[in-house]
């Protein structure tokens, strides 16, 4: 059951942290070329982008639990919000929630990884 847990709650999160990212986690197709996967990472660069500056109701690029609460924002950054917040100064910045996301990614895509090495 951990396992499971380790592989669905990170993709879980991903999806709901960024609109977009259920495209990008679904992986590369066969029909996918180099041009088409950086058009959906820009995508999703975008879209994360206004859903921060939507959030970021005093617009100092940094969002307080606050903001987070009050926006559109998942309230599970809420309730990890402090292993989130990796600085400790009690506001989660552009850079550690692309960390977060970073980590989701490579948790996610860990299984599929060792999978393909299997065949």
């Amino acid at each position: 059951m951990h396992a499971i847990k380790q592989v669905i709650v990170p993709a879980i999160l991903a999806t709901l942290l960024h609109p977009c990212m259920a495209a990008v986690a679904a992986g590369p197709r066969a029909t996918t070329g180099p041009a088409t996967l950086e058009q959906r990472r820009e995508t999703l660069r975008q879209a994360r982008e206004s859903q921060f500056r939507h959030a970021d109701a005093d617009g100092n690029r940094r969002l307080s639990p606050t903001e987070i609460e009050q926006g559109s924002l998942p309230r599970v950054l809420l309730r990890r919000f402090e292993e989130i917040d990796l600085d400790g100064d009690g506001e989660l910045s552009p850079a550690e929630l692309q960390q977060l996301t970073d980590q989701r990614m490579r948790a996610a895509m860990q299984p599929a990884a060792a999978a393909a090495g299997k065949e």
